[in-house]
């Protein structure tokens, strides 16, 4: 499957979770789901380069050539990332809850529902706080 991933799509499934018509298994699920899609979109565009791009690129920053702030506009210029840093920075965070999320935990690394849903809630929070930050003059 080609499909793009679009921000709505992740906003649409977490915001049914968080109003309850999406229980924690499906959102997981279907989030992971998306994540992968949107990971997959993104290397498959490796398959057209003529040479490891990303490899140049890591090699240019390891050898100081780049700067942080250079390599990483190289790295998002390379990738063409339809959704900012910061909003992938949240699915993956999102992501990694699905990921120790339990129906019925037992491990202590597992979570549960409630839990889970915490943290989502608190990590969309924080993704519109620090788009307010970034909004802010300079």
């Amino acid at each position: 499957m080609n499909r793009k991933v679009s921000a709505q799509d992740f906003l649409e499934i977490i915001d049914a979770f968080l109003n309850a018509t999406l229980g924690s298994q499906e959102f997981c699920l279907t989030l992971t789901q998306l994540w992968m899609l949107h990971r997959d979109g993104i290397y498959s565009q490796e398959a057209k380069w003529p040479e490891r791009l990303d490899l140049k690129i890591l090699d240019q920053w390891q050898s100081r050539q780049l700067t942080d702030n250079e390599f990483e506009l190289a790295w998002e210029s390379l990738y063409q990332h339809e959704l900012n840093a910061e909003f992938r920075a949240m699915i993956d965070k999102i992501h990694s809850a699905c990921a120790v999320f339990s129906p019925c935990p037992s491990a202590s690394w597992e979570i549960g529902e409630e839990e889970l849903r915490r943290d989502v809630k608190n990590v969309l929070v924080d993704y519109e706080h620090s788009l307010k930050l970034l909004a802010l003059p300079t």
